[in-house]
């Protein structure tokens, strides 16, 4: 189980007093994590024009990469929906062009002014409808929205109808291999060494195969071989570096917005 992780705190510049601490948890630095976002680091340093983002509880190389060769397949935790049409339907581009025209005007009518009086309003609304009375207040703050007009909209303009073959989509048993609901985290072909991790790595590491018995040196030297990377010594004295540099950047980052982070 990852620990907590503090990222810094927001403090009174002229009293000092702790007003925020920014608390997340912890991905585990045992040896086959951290072995795991090495490996991500070279490919990222591989290819650059890829953009695979960057993490923020993980770290800069705490996700993952999409990536496949012979030997080994990485892919990113996937949190998002089926992708092969088994569970759901799969829109053509212009149809799904056309329901987010009608979304993005529904959204638009149920924005609010943001008065005092209406910003309570909407708060004793979401509290209504089963949110925290902490969770409406942030909503209400951020976006203030109105699930009336937001209702009263989808009356007057119904949600538009499928123009491509999603209309007549049938659910499936099986998903697909490619689908990325099952797609594994981490594969190495030779040994059917098969993880997958929860949101980024280290955290909730779960061993779906153990595969033939080979060391994490030879298993990480070989995938680093076979991108034309360093040795596992070398990159993991170059992903040192990396994240001591991004570590630095966020902390002048956050200070610059917040005048008071440590």
């Amino acid at each position: 189980m990852a620990r907590a992780k503090k990222f810094g705190e927001i403090r009174n510049k002229e009293t000092g007093e702790v007003l925020v601490k920014m608390m997340g948890p912890r991905a585990e630095d045992d040896p086959l994590s951290v072995c795991l976002r090495v490996l991500t680091h070279q490919l990222k340093l591989l290819h650059p024009d890829n953009d695979w983002g960057d993490g923020f509880f993980g770290g800069p190389f705490g996700y993952g990469v999409d990536f496949e060769n012979d030997l080994f397949e990485m892919h990113p935790d996937w949190q998002g929906d089926c992708t092969c049409g088994a569970t759901e339907p799969i829109h053509s581009t212009e149809c799904r062009a056309v329901f987010d025209v009608w979304l993005d005007a529904r959204n638009d009518y149920g924005i609010v002014p943001s008065t005092p009086e209406e910003i309570e309003a909407e708060v004793q609304e979401s509290i209504a409808r089963g949110l925290t009375e902490m969770g409406s207040r942030l909503m209400a703050c951020a976006r203030p929205w109105s699930f009336e007009r937001v209702e009263e909209y989808e009356r007057l303009h119904p949600r538009p109808e499928c123009i491509c073959d999603a209309k007549h989509w049938v659910e499936r048993d099986e998903h697909e291999p490619l689908c990325r609901l099952k797609q594994r985290c981490f594969t190495y072909k030779p040994s059917g060494f098969v993880l997958n991790w929860y949101k980024y790595i280290g955290r909730d590491n779960e061993v779906i195969e153990q595969g033939t018995d080979i060391t994490l040196s030879d298993l990480f030297e070989s995938c680093l071989r076979s991108v034309g990377a360093p040795s596992l010594e070398e990159s993991f004295a170059a992903y040192v570096e990396a994240v001591n540099e991004h570590e630095q950047a966020f902390k002048e980052q956050t200070t610059a917005i917040f005048g008071g982070q440590e």
